[in-house]
């Protein structure tokens, strides 16, 4: 079966783009720890904004923040293209610094199982 032409010019920038958040992914994992403790604050603080929110609510707000936040890479991409790759490579290195601090806890394996539904849904498109 033979691929349209858009999926052979497509599929190297995939590529690359996974490549960049498997190694961003290894470099959040084995992070210095106080780079680590950077991250879990800077994330604690983002997810303060959740806190008290329930049910519908709760869906709306992270439907609505994913919503704007995939309309200006989108955006961000078309007009430079550098602001993509910087969000792939940083949500790579947050789900590396989580995946450790899981992994503290619950065990390497266990901690993969938690962590691979998160991957999947940053290439789902693809």
């Amino acid at each position: 079966m033979t691929l349209p032409v858009f999926d052979r010019t497509i599929k190297p920038y995939i590529l690359i783009l996974a490549s960049i958040f498997a190694a961003s992914f290894l470099v959040g994992t084995f992070a210095p720890v106080p780079l680590q403790k950077e991250a879990v604050e800077a994330f604690k603080f983002i997810a303060d904004a959740f806190q008290g929110l329930s049910g519908g609510r709760l869906f709306f707000y992270i439907l609505s923040h994913n919503l704007m936040a995939s309309i200006l890479i989108l955006f961000s991409g078309m007009l430079f293209g550098v602001i993509p790759v910087l969000a792939i490579g940083a949500n790579g290195f947050l789900l590396g610094v989580l995946y450790h601090q899981v992994a503290e806890t619950l065990g390497y394996s266990k901690a993969a199982w938690m962590v691979l539904p998160h991957v999947y849904s940053r290439f789902q498109p693809f």
